[in-house]
């Protein structure tokens, strides 16, 4: 039935090929000190359009000249345009971006934020910011002409809302993070705002690519947190290439071009996102051709997904380590509160065997720390945790625990981190561990990270951030003293306290050399030699997978996996 559906609704990969573009290509420029936005280079002007402009600005013909603009013309070169299908596991709770602290592609075609990172992360590009510069503690952020998608217009006094809303506890947002370093936010005039830093945050520019800007006249016309996520949730408004169609919550999100956006699109004036939570018929949908695109293939998969024809499958490196939080809340009196346990729990681990076993090679061992090597703040001069079961069982019977313990372990088992999880806990069993899986809904694994689940913590915790603007600051910062997640009691703690300084500092200081001088500090303290109760054990990669005689230029990225107004029908 789902098969039939797709078929009716986008027509069988047809193509729509034609002269008119309608909002295809409308990518403005934007200006960056002195570089031009490079999605300029790419996005056409519609044809029409072109053309109307190049005859009004022609001087008055001659008579020679009409005569040999009466030759017959060129035809220009027939643009492509058609219709897109992708697939991922994961859902997001709703089309309310204050839901979760993902960064899916359903938010990025709706909702513009300030600006965007490139596919390869190293780049700030605009968004509804054309180019901003620092002044002191603020940042200065100048402003596009732009429309909401129901004909209200953007303005500074949108940023000001959107950001205050989610530093505002009371709105209960999950991207409350994403605005902890700011103070305030000041309208200048409708296009131009200030935001002050709380300290300085070398990195605003590029933090200013996770908050979405939200639509203020839509806040007040509902009144209230509550009537305006639900407003969002069935009919969002956003100022973003895409509007959308339909919903059905949980299974999928359809999308057409917004006539109104400010960016258009590069030829996919359709869209249409499934959630297929299970991995095998995930897989089963793309060898059908019923998805074009599908994020996180399992890497048991990946061979034989590169079997299908014209397949091809790419991911982006790591951006964090996978990674084990224990409980060291003192007053649970857990035996993971000695550091002789944590680090036994970790020198247990055979990571290089999971990798192979599990992910077929995909990835590499943890570096003894939670950056990976494209994230600012990575310390290129450390080596894996080694794997040795006897030095655990000794460390374990130097803590008083000759014989083990038993522990809780929580975490999701979707895809292949069941095996992982099945894995690490048999390794934990072989030093005499008795070891219980609390299997965690993803929904009640979030509500863990914000602090909004409140059962018992566990004696271990899979975990694994991703730093989603490829700066250490956002792994670290689920850590920090004013956050809910964090693992230790509070600021008497003396591993705490010393991260909360160093923290603070990387998050203020300009200098480069110097902010990877203090990551690397912080580094130290997760590292297994450490105090802090985390432990590191790998790298993964995530292929996404794609049709090349659909999508022609799809690049591998990591947040989203993919912006549909970023890609171009083959």
């Amino acid at each position: 039935m789902e098969s039939e559906l797709l078929r009716t609704r986008f027509g069988r990969r047809t193509l729509l090929r034609g002269a008119a573009l309608g909002g295809v290509g409308l990518a403005t420029a934007a200006v960056i000190g002195c570089g031009d936005d490079d999605d300029d280079d790419e996005a056409a002007a519609p044809v029409a359009t072109a053309a109307a402009t190049a005859a009004a600005a022609a001087p008055a013909a001659t008579p020679a000249a009409t005569a040999a603009a009466a030759a017959p013309a060129a035809t220009p070169e027939p643009v492509v345009m058609g219709s897109v299908i992708t697939g991922r596991q994961n859902k997001s709770p709703s089309m309310d971006p204050n839901t979760t602290a993902l960064a899916p592609a359903e938010y990025y075609a709706v909702y513009d934020p300030l600006t965007r990172l490139d596919a390869t992360g190293a780049v700030v590009t605009p968004a509804l910011a054309e180019s901003w510069e620092p002044q002191g503690r603020d940042w200065i952020f100048n402003l596009r002409e732009a429309e909401w998608s129901d004909g209200m217009p953007f303005t500074a006094e949108d940023v000001k809302f959107s950001f205050e809303y989610y530093a505002n506890p009371d709105n209960q947002s999950r991207l409350i993070s994403r605005v902890n370093t700011q103070e305030t936010v000041t309208v200048v005039d409708p296009r131009t705002v200030r935001i002050r830093a709380a300290g300085t945050d070398p990195i605003m520019p590029r933090r200013a690519a996770l908050p979405y800007v939200l639509p203020k006249h839509v806040y007040e016309a509902t009144g209230s947190q509550t009537a305006f996520s639900e407003a969002l949730a069935k009919n969002p408004v956003g100022t973003g290439s895409y509007v959308v169609t339909n919903i059905v919550q949980d299974q999928s999100i359809e999308f057409e071009a917004s006539p109104s956006s400010w960016r258009g699109n590069k030829g996919f004036t359709e869209a249409k996102l499934n959630i297929i939570e299970e991995f095998t018929t995930l897989v089963a949908a793309l060898e059908t051709r019923d998805l074009d695109f599908m994020s996180r293939v399992p890497a048991t998969e990946v061979a034989r997904v590169n079997g299908f024809s014209n397949i091809k499958t790419g991911g982006p490196a790591s951006l964090g380590a996978q990674h084990w939080d224990f409980n060291n809340r003192r007053a649970e009196a857990h035996p993971t509160n000695d550091v002789r346990v944590r680090r036994a729990l970790i020198n247990a681990i055979d990571a290089q065997l999971i990798i192979d076993a599990v992910y077929r090679s995909l990835g590499s061992p943890a570096l003894n720390q939670i950056p990976s090597e494209p994230v600012f703040g990575f310390s290129p001069d450390k080596t894996p945790i080694p794997f040795d079961p006897d030095m655990a069982r000794q460390l374990l019977t130097d803590a008083g625990f000759p014989n083990g313990f038993s522990m809780q372990v929580d975490s999701r088992l979707a895809g292949d981190a069941k095996a992982e999880v099945e894995a690490t806990t048999g390794f934990w069993q072989d030093i005499g561990l008795d070891t219980n899986i609390n299997v965690l809904e993803i929904n009640i694994w979030r509500d863990r990270l914000y602090g909004r689940e409140q059962a018992a913590w566990p004696g271990a915790f899979n975990a694994g951030w991703v730093a989603y603007l490829y700066d250490a600051s956002f792994l670290y910062d689920w850590y920090e003293g004013d956050g809910a997640y964090r693992l230790w009691d509070g600021p008497d703690d003396p591993t705490a306290k010393q991260f909360d300084e160093l923290y603070g500092a990387a998050t203020v200081e300009l200098d480069d050399e110097a902010r990877a001088g203090i990551f690397r500090q912080i580094n130290d303290l997760f590292s297994y030699e450490g105090e802090a109760p985390v432990g590191p054990t790998r790298y993964g990669v995530s292929p996404n997978a794609w049709y090349e005689d659909v999508i022609a230029d799809y690049v591998p990225r990591n947040f989203p996996e993919l912006n549909y107004d970023e890609i171009t029908p083959a």
